[in-house]
């Protein structure tokens, strides 16, 4: 878009408008960007970045639980960042108090030790970043089966050695009486 030379009467000043070519806006998820093709004063290419409000993530969803040993883990699918990247998760065993693991972890799965077998649990996740914690996701409930006691059949053979080693027990007793 050219723009004429203006002439002001009787000063002999000339002003000139600025030119400008071309301008293309460039906006993404994450950034936005202006980038000045060509100017009448010069070239311009470098991008000239603009802040974009970032915000908290969005809940993990997918939840699915895999119970081990006084343990489970905890499969799920991050949701959005947010614009920053998630740093930790933190979970809840009751719905209302959230505990951050530690140390953090940033990926699927995530592992939860120390529960108690034979119980029911209902676990809810939270996505931390540096603009804060995102909202409860969906609970998943699973339990743990408590760790069934098999007896095991002792050898006949170690019967045998008992029974001859209380024999002989027994008899030292009565001859030493």
């Amino acid at each position: 878009m050219a723009s004429p030379t203006n002439t002001k009467a009787g000063s002999g000043a000339s002003l000139r408008a600025l030119d400008i070519a071309a301008e293309r806006l460039a906006i993404t998820s994450k950034t936005m960007a202006l980038w000045t093709q060509t100017l009448r004063l010069g070239e311009i290419s470098d991008p000239v970045a603009v802040a974009v409000p970032t915000g908290v993530p969005d809940a993990p969803t997918g939840l699915t639980a895999t119970p081990g040993s006084s343990s489970a883990a905890i499969a799920f699918t991050a949701g959005d960042d947010g614009g920053e990247p998630i740093t930790n998760y933190s979970y809840s065993l009751d719905g209302v108090t959230f505990v951050a693991l530690d140390p953090a972890v940033v990926t699927s799965p995530i592992i939860l030790a120390g529960l108690t077998d034979g119980k029911a649990y209902s676990v809810t996740l939270k996505a931390v970043n540096t603009n804060g914690v995102s909202p409860a996701s969906a609970a998943v409930s699973f339990s743990l089966d408590a760790a069934e006691v098999v007896p095991v059949p002792l050898p006949p053979w170690l019967f045998g050695m008992l029974i001859g080693l209380i024999g002989w027990l027994g008899h030292r007793r009565f001859k030493m009486a």
